[in-house]
């Protein structure tokens, strides 16, 4: 797999907050533990490795922090702090070493949270290269207007869905939290689980979809697995990574799988 897109490092503080400050009417949070995660473009490619996939990442250096303060003992999340840094746009040098391998890979995967580093011109270079060679191309986009995804495959939230404009001939799988996902007017619903954290969930949706995908080219299959695999996620602390011990489980009933 090549997953090409925008990072971040996920940043989970957890403590307690058991008074209210003598100096103002808010919180006085104590620090217990802190927990980091790669997030966005790193969390797809960390949940594809944990899917047995071979896995190149091509994602941007300067990657922003996203800081989480979570009370311990409720789960609540206190605030998100974000520290945003200029992130600067794939070099051409990137792109032409892309497209030299881009034959050796079976999926493109582009994580697109509209940061910068996957420009318009990169966009239209990284799936033409892919088309050329006849290699899948799986978008997760915030992109306001995505024309240039033509012909491949985009998942969307329910949110995105309304305001992102698609190019012609893709094919749009749209998630819908703890509804599960919706495809070619179909809902296929989510498994109910207890909710601890419902950040990357749409990551592990994506990478679990990918790979069901490739192995058995059904996409009401895929959908459903990856609802599985999302719902695993969001049953964990942070932003969780799939293992095989997860998903293992969930193969065993599915002749023709490989991971």
């Amino acid at each position: 797999m090549l997953v090409v897109g925008d990072s971040c490092t996920d940043v989970y503080v957890y403590g307690a907050v058991d008074r209210l400050s003598p100096e103002a009417p808010i919180p006085v949070f104590v620090l217990k533990r802190e927990l980091m995660f790669p997030g966005m473009a790193g969390n797809v490619a960390a949940n594809m490795r944990g899917l047995d996939d071979d896995v190149t990442l091509c994602a941007s250096e300067a990657a922003a922090t996203k800081t989480r303060y979570v009370d311990e003992r409720s789960r609540q999340q206190l605030i998100r702090v974000d520290d945003e840094l200029e992130t600067v746009a794939m070099t051409s040098a990137q792109l032409d070493e892309i497209e030299i391998e881009m034959a050796d890979f079976d999926a493109l995967v582009i994580v697109d949270y509209d940061k910068g580093f996957v420009d318009s011109r990169s966009i239209s270079r990284l799936c033409s290269y892919a088309h050329s060679s006849s290699v899948p191309v799986y978008v997760d986009t915030k992109r306001t207007c995505s024309t240039s995804y033509t012909g491949c495959i985009v998942k969307l939230n329910s949110r995105e869905r309304l305001y992102v404009k698609l190019g012609d001939e893709c094919e749009l799988v749209t998630t819908l939290g703890e509804g599960g996902a919706e495809w070619n007017g179909i809902v296929f619903p989510g498994k109910r689980v207890d909710v601890f954290d419902v950040a990357g969930a749409g990551d592990t949706f994506l990478s679990a979809f990918v790979h069901a995908h490739l192995c058995t080219g059904d996409v009401a299959a895929s959908i459903a697995f990856a609802n599985e695999c999302a719902a695993i996620a969001i049953s964990h602390q942070g932003t969780y990574a799939l293992k095989q011990s997860d998903v293992d489980p969930l193969l065993d009933d599915i002749d023709g799988w490989e991971m």
